[in-house]
């Protein structure tokens, strides 16, 4: 395999990975954060 070639490809893969980075980069900006869940258990009606 030529050496421009594998350049090439090393350029377009890193290409890809930045875009992901930056996709879940602004996914974590964007997301809102999480609010503490308060569990309230169920309570039986007695009737």
């Amino acid at each position: 395999m030529p050496l421009d070639s594998m350049l090439v490809s090393a350029a377009v893969i890193a290409v890809f990975v930045v875009f992901a980075v930056v996709l879940i980069w602004a996914d974590f900006q964007t997301r809102p954060p999480r609010q503490r869940v308060v569990v309230h258990p169920q309570r039986r009606r007695s009737f």
